[in-house]
């Protein structure tokens, strides 16, 4: 337990087959190996965090409280966008800022992600399609419309 520290990420290259013996394209991630065996306290270690477009549709308090909980659980968050940055934590994909985020290379992910490896306290990469941004930005198709579900008794 004493070789965990909060020190900076390591990069971690996964190896992709696409079936054909043919690497695909590399791609360099960061955070803790998935071999080292880390409490669950410390889940996000090697983790950092950029907030991109949750701010504008909560509260500074419940951002507060994001920030404490990725603290709590190993992560950082970092108020710029930049190279340290591992994880785009965003709603959609129709920002300049998730573009750039592909550009480098970086994790984009939801709070729906954040949200179920916290609960299974381990760090996944994301499986279910709620864990990525979404491609509509703020028009989600059929928002106009009202599903009423009839049920005979």
């Amino acid at each position: 337990m004493d070789s965990i520290s909060r020190a900076s990420p390591r990069p971690m290259t996964p190896s992709r087959n696409n079936g054909q013996g043919k690497a695909l394209q590399d791609l360099t991630y960061y955070g803790h190996d998935a071999a080292d065996s880390i409490p669950g306290d410390l889940c996000l270690l090697g983790c950092v965090f950029y907030i991109a477009d949750y701010s504008k549709n909560l509260k500074h308090d419940e951002l507060d409280n994001w920030r404490k909980v990725i603290d709590h659980y190993g992560g950082q968050i970092d108020n710029a966008y930049s190279n340290r940055v591992t994880h785009l934590l965003c709603e959609n994909q129709k920002t300049d800022v998730f573009q750039l985020a592909l550009r480098d290379q970086k994790r984009a992910v939801t709070a729906n992600w954040l949200n179920d490896v916290l609960i299974k306290k381990k760090m996944l990469s994301p499986w279910l399609p709620t864990h990525f941004p979404s491609t509509f930005g703020d028009k989600k198709p059929c928002s106009h419309l009202v599903c009423i579900i009839y049920r005979k008794m």
